[in-house]
């Protein structure tokens, strides 16, 4: 065999196996993405990561949480995110902003429907509330005022970060 052929045959191996470890490294770095944004303490960043691909629908129905099958076949992702079944908080996947939408109890006003639009930072840019009547339907679009938003916005954090808990803790 000619010096010519003996280096390209050596080289081709070697780009092989270059290849071969950079996809198999590649793929063990993105396993602990989600690891990763929890241990950075980043919720926007845990929650883009946990719905943004199919990568951890196991650790999120391990966790209890509900995930559709036909959601995540058909949009290659977690769409949303039922966090909490009672006050039917409900997170959006997500993109620019997260939406976010619950039922609560505020004191002026008793039973709500909220609708949020969180920025990157999980503050309020956005936000729609209407009364729930007594025969379940929605009532005028009302407002709240700035400390009862702050009281909704802290314990929707706080269930999302409950959430993200409980799935990282079934995920590692």
């Amino acid at each position: 065999m000619s010096n010519r052929k003996k280096t390209l045959i050596i080289s081709a191996i070697v780009v092989l196996i270059v290849l071969v470890t950079s996809f198999f490294g590649y793929r063990a770095y993105r396993y602990h993405d989600f690891k990763r944004a929890y241990e950075k303490g980043i919720t926007y960043e845990q929650l883009d990561v946990l719905m943004n691909s199919k990568r951890y629908v196991k650790a999120v129905r391990k966790a209890g949480y509900q995930v559709e099958q036909s959601d995540v076949f058909m949009y290659g992702r977690i769409p949303w995110l039922v966090i909490d079944e009672k006050d039917n908080l409900e997170v959006k996947s997500p993109g620019e902003t997260i939406a976010v939408s619950f039922v609560a109890n505020v004191d002026s006003i008793g039973k709500v429907n909220a609708f949020w639009v969180l920025n990157n930072k999980l503050k309020i840019q956005d936000s729609l509330y209407y009364p729930i009547q007594e025969d379940g339907s929605d009532g005028e679009r009302v407002e709240l005022s700035t400390s009862e938003e702050q009281k909704l916005l802290k314990e929707v954090k706080k269930e999302i970060t409950d959430m993200l808990k409980s799935v990282y803790e079934s995920a590692y």
